[in-house]
């Protein structure tokens, strides 16, 4: 998996593209290196995750994992939108599932 991040809008969104196999693993450690990193400033809107050059090898059950890191990062999740843009119905199934499972974060499929 290969990641590049860039903040657009004016510093306003943070752009995530993933390229690639991404296994769940390298999926949740980018996550948490984002965390770490401080890379959700103040100030941020969003997140735009562009799933479009990826293969997402993940199961359903992962969706979850990521919800409970979200959720320990609720100061920085919870006035968030996160976008999920994929092209494949087998990338855009998480962000659907994960928008069903959770009532504490806006993620929108596209």
């Amino acid at each position: 998996m290969e990641q590049r991040i860039q903040y657009i809008s004016d510093g306003n969104i943070l752009l995530r593209e993933v390229h690639g196999k991404a296994l769940f693993s390298e999926i949740y450690d980018s996550w948490k290196e984002i965390i770490l990193n401080n890379e959700i400033k103040p100030g941020i809107l969003g997140i735009i995750n562009d799933f479009r050059e990826a293969e997402l090898l993940m199961e359903i059950s992962d969706v979850k994992k990521l919800l409970e890191l979200f959720e320990q990062n609720i100061h920085l999740f919870k006035n968030l939108k996160i976008a999920v843009v994929a092209d494949s119905y087998k990338n855009i199934v998480f962000p659907v599932v994960g928008r069903k499972m959770t009532t504490k974060f806006e993620v929108r499929p596209f």
